[in-house]
């Protein structure tokens, strides 16, 4: 956490109330619901964030959030599926993607949901690695 970011104040961990998102499923149900295209981080509507704090959560989880492997999409696309993206547990780079807006991104996405009381979560799983990811060779 940078230092100008101040996470919720309070016995968070006794106190946890968690909402996990798959973050492009959210991102694309999130346009529909507001009649536009919202596909990166920073163009969550703040009554969104808002709406998660007023439903008590206190934590948000963002599942796929990093740099996808490409091989990942290319396999999928060879066994028939065109239309899919890499899996979110093919990671290329622990990085936030940047079709999702980059770490500039996230970083304002957390800044604005620190300012509701809620945490951001996102987690690193070593065997969630691609087959193409530059610290495997």
């Amino acid at each position: 956490m940078d230092k100008n970011t101040q996470p919720p104040s309070g016995d968070w961990k006794r106190n946890l109330v968690l909402t996990a998102r798959n973050t492009p499923v959210w991102l694309f149900q999130l346009g529909r619901k507001y009649g536009r295209e919202i596909s990166r981080l920073d163009q969550i509507p703040e009554e969104e964030i808002a709406l998660l704090a007023e439903r008590g959560f206190t934590c948000l989880w963002l599942v796929g959030l990093w740099q996808r492997s490409p091989v990942s999409q290319k396999i999928k696309h060879l066994y028939g599926r065109p239309q899919a993206i890499a899996s979110a547990y093919s990671i290329y780079a622990y990085r936030a993607a940047e079709n999702l807006g980059g770490p500039q991104a996230l970083a304002e996405l957390r800044r604005r949901v620190n300012a509701h009381g809620i945490y951001l979560a996102c987690d690193m799983v070593p065997n969630h690695t691609g087959l193409d990811a530059p610290w495997i060779y």
